[in-house]
Formats: C-alpha cells, structure tokens, sequence
C-alpha cells in the first residue's frame, strides 16, 4: 500500500464519511504499522465502524513504528464502551505518540470515562486534545474523568464535552479536579444544563492563580445575570482567559452590563467574546467599555434582539478606529428571546 511504501510521504489522511467498515480499518492497519509509514494524523469519522476496528486501531497504537499523533473515530455511533476499552490498551502503551484523540457522538457512557481516566493518569500518555462531545456521560463520567485529570502526569491542554448531559455537579468535579495544577488552556461545556451554580463552581478554579485556560465555552448553559457575576469577580484581578463564549444564554442587560465592566478593567485581556439576546443597552455598555480599554478584544459576536441603530452604530464606529484592536463585529439581528426552560 502506499503507507507501506519507503516513497511515501503521506502525513495525514481524512477517510471520514466513507462506507470502510472494520474491514477496511484492518487492511488500513497493515499499513499503518509498516516501518516506512510517516502518517501522523488519521481521520475516521462516519465510516460505519463498531468495537470491532479498535482491536486493530489499539495495535497500531502500541506498534513500536507508529508516529499516529491525531485520531477522530467520531460520529461512528455503532462503538461502544467496549471499544473505547480495546482502544485504552492501545493509548496506555508505551510507544504510544497519540495527542488529539476525538470521539464525538460514538455512543460512549460513563464506563469509557474510567478507561480513558487511567490513559490520563499514566506518565507515558501525551494525551493533549480530548473530546468527547455527543456522548452520554452524566455526571458520574466526568467524576470518573476527573481522577486522571486531576493526575500529576496528565498533560491534557484542551477538553471538550458539549452535549454531555452534565449538571453542575460536573462543574464541582472539574473544580476539584483541575484546582492544584493543570495544563488545561480549553474546556467546552457548551449545550449542558449547567445552570449559575455550575458557572460559580467553575469560577472557584478560575479564580485559582495556578489557573491557565486561555477558551471557555459556555453556550447555551441555562445561564443568567448571575453567571456573568461569578465569571467577572473570579477573572477581575488576573487572568489567561483570551476567548469567551455565552452564546444562547438569557443573561440580559444586567449581565451584559457586568462583563463590560470587567472588559473596561487593564487587567482583562480578553480577545474573543461570543453573546446573544443583546438590546441597544447592551450594545452602548459593550461600546463604552472597548473604549475604555482598546488594546486587547478584536472579535465579538452578538446575536442581537433589540439592537437599536445608535448602539450598533457605536460599535462599528469602534471597528473602523484603528486606534482600537476590533477587527471582527458579527451582529445578527432579530434573535428572538426564548425560554431557557
């Protein structure tokens, strides 16, 4: 095959959405533990794969020839719990160079979190990149995630779990876990039923000077005012924090009006900010606030339902003055306000 072959300078190979089945993962895996293959990135998602294809995924893992750094079996809801425990023999190994390893909507529970835990906990993991978004994991999932996370040796730097069915007793568990040190620069908690009392559970690690994340996504998190309380007290003094994101939230003018205060502060460095429900108020305190302290944001989106012409108007104004650092203005008007509930 042309992985096999000594010519070859193949690098990174994208399959996904094709009908290849475990059959082809194992012809694929001949391949790919060939001494001359220099494949680094794989991408499988939507092929139809089940358990079956992680016997052979997890022995190219462990094969001493393997330079496989990035891996996306997402989207192939026909795996299980079982193969994420085939795929874990493969990760714990020693020769092992996997970072990114993806695995959205692959019909997972909480039972692969305590496999995956173990692969974070170990000192030869370079685990960096994990998702697993679209999955089932409750809250008792995330506690187990927690044990490796909260590991010495775990050296992940970016976690995604949107649509995860978490609560705020996740939040509490992510706390604990991340509050002595962590590399962690991202978490996605986006579309969870986190409520304030998740975000004011989080807000107590980011509060954490040994703190470091850099993107927090937050979007559609039933939240209010209150979050927007707990997130601008817990980053007011100092913070790594560059991209936020609380689209979908119902946080009003009041909550609006709390992160301008926080974006007005030398302190924040914030470049990224994503927000819905907007009014014409919220759009004037975002303006006042950029004003204020011109040197860091350069994007901001908002989904606008009463936008008012003044408050856009000042804040395109804004967008044109290369005195300040907005580059990107998104608005959608006409975002209509409905129910968190």
């Amino acid at each position: 095959s042309v992985l096999s072959s000594k010519s070859s300078g193949l690098e990174e190979l994208d399959l996904s959405e094709n009908y290849l089945l475990d059959s082809g993962v194992k012809l694929l895996s001949d391949g790919l533990k060939s001494p001359s293959c220099k494949l680094q990135r794989l991408w499988l998602s939507y092929c139809y794969l089940t358990d079956g294809c992680c016997e052979n995924i997890s022995s190219v893992l462990s094969s001493k020839s393997s330079g496989l750094e990035e891996l996306d079996l997402s989207g192939n809801n026909l795996l299980s719990d079982s193969g994420v425990e085939r795929l874990s023999d493969g990760l714990k190994s020693p020769n092992c160079k996997l970072q990114r390893l993806r695995l959205r909507n692959c019909n997972l529970t909480d039972r692969s979190c305590e496999n995956i835990s173990s692969v974070l906990s170990l000192k030869s993991s370079g685990l960096e990149e994990l998702d697993l978004s679209g999955n089932k994991l409750l809250d008792s999932g995330v506690e187990l995630l927690s044990d490796g996370l909260k590991s010495p040796n775990c050296k992940l730097q970016r976690l995604r779990l949107r649509h995860c069915r978490l609560t705020a007793a996740s939040c509490q568990s992510l706390a604990f876990a991340l509050s002595d040190s962590s590399d962690l620069r991202e978490l996605n908690l986006s579309y969870n039923d986190l409520e304030d009392q998740g975000v004011k559970l989080l807000s107590d690690w980011l509060r954490n000077p040994q703190c470091r994340l850099e993107i927090l996504s937050l979007r559609w998190c039933r939240l209010t005012a209150a979050s927007c309380r707990s997130l601008t007290f817990a980053l007011s003094d100092s913070s790594d924090l560059r991209e936020l994101n609380l689209s979908e939230n119902i946080l009003k003018d009041q909550g609006v009006e709390l992160l301008s205060d926080w974006l007005r502060k030398p302190q924040c460095r914030l470049e990224i900010l994503r927000l819905s429900y907007c009014t014409e108020r919220c759009c004037k305190s975002l303006a006042s606030a950029l004003k204020s302290n011109p040197s860091h944001l350069r994007e901001l989106t908002l989904d606008c339902s009463k936008p008012g012409e003044s408050g856009l108007k000042l804040l395109s104004d804004l967008q044109k003055n290369k005195r300040y650092k907005l580059q990107t203005l998104r608005v959608s008007k006409g975002f209509i306000e409905s129910d968190q509930n």
